[in-house]
């Protein structure tokens, strides 16, 4: 969840239902989207998609593979043979649209101008190692968990990297004595 991820110190000791009952904090509750908002960006960005207010609004809708399912569909592709059927249940809206209707529908939800995109600054740029080719139909649960596991072991390379890194700067560059 976006509150284990992000604001493990916060919750730390904290029940299940305490921190669900966090969703009523407005400043936790704005904190956390704003966590996930900027986590969607970069998923869009590495998925060479514009990060505008229109394609977040989608990201936070379905989730951010949900959004690039849409959004790289044909504009007239049915949303309910590119999404899970638990998708359109949960969504009955969706049942009778096509890509370019939802699409358009997070642009209204949103009332922004389309072509404005949000500033990525501060956003952690995902390496290009780190871009995952899906080549299944994320509908099907197998594929999800194909994804599910690709992006863990991309997260624990990414963190043995980042822990190889502290290691090196914490043993510092070999000094030599100058003793007066």
């Amino acid at each position: 969840s976006i509150a284990r991820r992000y604001f493990a110190d916060d919750i730390k000791g904290l029940s299940e239902a305490k921190i669900l009952s966090l969703r009523t904090d407005m400043n936790f509750s704005r904190r956390a989207a704003g966590a996930y908002s900027r986590e969607n960006a970069a998923y869009l960005a590495a998925a060479n998609l514009k990060t505008t207010y229109g394609n977040l609004r989608l990201a936070f809708l379905l989730g951010a593979s949900g959004a690039v399912t849409i959004l790289k569909a044909k504009p007239k592709t049915k949303v309910s043979s590119l999404l899970g059927r638990g998708v359109i249940k949960a969504n009955p809206f969706m049942a009778r649209m096509t890509a370019k209707d939802l699409i358009d529908r997070a642009i209204r939800d949103i009332d922004i101008d389309p072509s404005r995109a949000l500033a990525l600054a501060g956003l952690p740029k995902v390496p290009k190692a780190a871009r995952i080719r899906v080549r299944c139909n994320l509908s099907r649960p197998s594929c999800r968990r194909w994804l599910a596991l690709k992006k863990k072991r991309i997260k624990f390379a990414a963190q043995r990297k980042a822990r190889r890194s502290r290691e090196k700067s914490a043993k510092g560059p070999n000094k030599t004595s100058n003793s007066r």
